[in-house]
């Protein structure tokens, strides 16, 4: 429950933007010292730039510039992201009326 709704959150799910609410929800534990759990809410704020200053396709469009935007922050810390690009890939596509 938050603010008296039931909220569903994946076991992957590590943060996430609430457009409506202009709010970033982090899933616990959460470490502000660690620059993973940084690079999390780095992530959604750069959604939260990406989505209120531009037009996006869908809403899963704007993915691939955010983990490519935390991954380089990442490596500038020095910590790899571990990324699955080709999951990335599949998070980032917008949904299809028909397949080509």
């Amino acid at each position: 429950m938050y603010e008296g709704a039931q909220v569903l959150v994946d076991q992957e799910l590590r943060a996430a933007y609430d457009l409506p609410g202009n709010r970033v929800f982090l899933a616990q534990p959460w470490d502000a010292a660690a620059a993973p759990d940084q690079s999390v809410l780095m992530h959604e704020l750069i959604h939260a730039l990406q989505l209120h200053n531009r037009d996006w396709e869908c809403l899963q469009a704007p993915e691939w510039e955010a983990y490519e935007l935390q991954d380089a922050w990442l490596a500038a810390q020095g910590v790899p992201s571990g990324f699955d690009w080709l999951h990335v890939y599949f998070l980032s596509r917008c949904p299809r009326d028909h397949h080509p």
